[in-house]
């Protein structure tokens, strides 16, 4: 059996949790004996090893002139430039981890055309957001139906737009959008007004390949409870949480040296990314400045520094219990942790895992949590760690606070930390999952040779 994954992205380029998730997850499918191979959209066509995968990167279209390419079918040229390596490669099963103009409908669509089985894994609320963060107004969680109106009022007021105007586009028909579209006015104000027409196109195209791919991978329960809410059937989700892959050590590195009188080590590791929070921790240290307290943020920097990177290095600068240090390649994650108190994941946003927390529980250390998405999922408050307000940072400062001056309450938690589950049964499943897949379309593809050999 032959597996194509396609996640969003790949190392050598930054990598957050689900890149580490696909590359776990196909080097222990290789273990068991399943062929696999990693194509992510690229900048060039190229093909290269990375942890003993053979990696594939295509190309699509490039530049685009109209905000209607992020939100239709995908990219034409991707499309065609994945199915010559489809010709080549000859995959049994395709198994998407993204969905974007790369990895798209169109795509899946030339797939299923070939008898080729679908599985896809949501791993980021991207997939069906628009806002990106699952948070309606950015603050409270949302149920996920997609409903233009709402969907785009609340996209418009995460890209600035004031609440009352974000409102008030939501409401503007989608077929002025269209009209506008086919004039070809875009951009500013034009795409403000386009915004039903275009979230309407994209609710299309997700409910159409969440249709169409054969099987749907839900890492978390609010994510099967999205799905159904659209529509999906719930013998089609698999509800398969995510794991960790445990080496033999050969990875481990030296952490960095812990600083001589901290009562609390605290670490985040991730993506410096509005969405995954290091602010809000800044924001809860500068409330408790007499807390003996130590933060390494081991973050991961986005290709070009952006502005809120620069942001966050200025506000670091600004602390001295606070360093920017290197990120560590995922491997080494777990070792790292070792040399912390707790993991710190203040995400803004509906996570699906996320990975870190479960690194953290196999170092052994508890993790401080916003209460939202998965996170609730893989943390119980409490016993394993905490689950605080993601909008509050006096809650943030009161716990740390607390946990820095009862050092009998921070060990009660290390206490109740427990190894997570494996990624190898995470492989397993899904091994399973492709086999029952290839077992139910042999009888149409037999049936389908036979009628061709047939005698007309």
């Amino acid at each position: 059996m032959k597996v194509i994954h396609i996640p969003y992205s790949f190392p050598p380029d930054p990598s957050g949790g689900t890149e580490i998730y696909v590359a776990n997850l196909a080097v222990l499918q290789q273990q068991a004996g399943v062929e696999t191979l990693v194509c992510a959209p690229g900048q060039t066509p190229t093909t290269y090893i990375y942890a003993g995968l053979r990696v594939r990167r295509w190309i699509g279209t490039g530049v685009v002139d109209d905000a209607s390419f992020a939100y239709d079918e995908g990219d034409p040229v991707g499309a065609d430039e994945f199915e010559r390596m489809v010709d080549e490669e000859k995959p049994d099963v395709v198994h998407f981890h993204s969905f974007t103009a790369m990895a798209s409908l169109r795509l899946a669509r030339r797939l299923q055309a070939r008898g080729i089985p679908i599985v896809f894994t949501y791993h980021v609320p991207t997939v069906s957001c628009q806002r990106g963060s699952m948070l309606l107004w950015g603050r409270d969680p949302c149920d996920g139906h997609l409903r233009v109106d709402r969907c785009a009022a609340c996209s418009a007021h995460g890209r600035g737009v004031p609440l009352v105007a974000a409102r008030l586009l939501g409401r503007v028909p989608s077929a002025i959008g269209r009209r506008l579209q086919d004039a070809r006015l875009s951009g500013g104000a034009w795409t403000a007004l386009r915004l039903t027409h275009l979230v309407e196109t994209r609710h299309e195209s997700v409910r159409a390949f969440l249709t169409l791919v054969d099987r749907i991978v839900a890492p978390s329960n609010w994510v099967k409870d999205l799905l159904v809410a659209n529509g999906v059937e719930d013998a089609k989700i698999d509800v398969c949480p995510q794991g960790i892959a445990v080496g033999d050590g050969s990875y481990n590195v030296m952490p960095m040296e812990r600083r001589a009188g901290a009562s609390l080590a605290l670490a985040f590791m991730g993506r410096l990314d509005p969405t995954k929070g290091v602010d809000l921790v800044l924001d809860a240290l500068a409330l408790i400045p007499d807390a003996d307290v130590t933060f390494d943020i081991y973050g991961v920097l986005p290709r070009n520094n952006d502005p809120y990177s620069a942001r966050l290095a200025a506000r670091i600068r600004k602390d001295p219990r606070v360093r920017l240090v290197p990120a560590v390649p995922s491997a080494a994650s777990i070792a790292t942790m070792r040399a912390y108190d707790m993991l710190v994941v203040p995400s803004q946003w509906l996570e699906t895992g996320p990975l870190v927390a479960l690194e953290a529980f196999q170092a052994g250390i508890p993790v401080i949590g916003s209460k939202l998405g998965g996170i609730g999922d893989r943390v119980t408050h409490g016993v394993d760690g905490l689950l605080l307000d993601a909008h509050d940072p006096r809650a943030w400062a009161d716990e740390i606070r607390r946990l820095a001056a009862d050092r009998g309450a921070l060990a009660k938690l290390k206490a109740g930390v427990k190894p997570p589950p494996s990624m190898a049964d995470v492989s397993s499943a899904m091994i399973r999952l492709y086999e029952e897949l290839l077992a139910q379309r042999e009888p149409a593809l037999r049936a389908g040779r036979h009628s061709a050999a047939a005698p007309t």
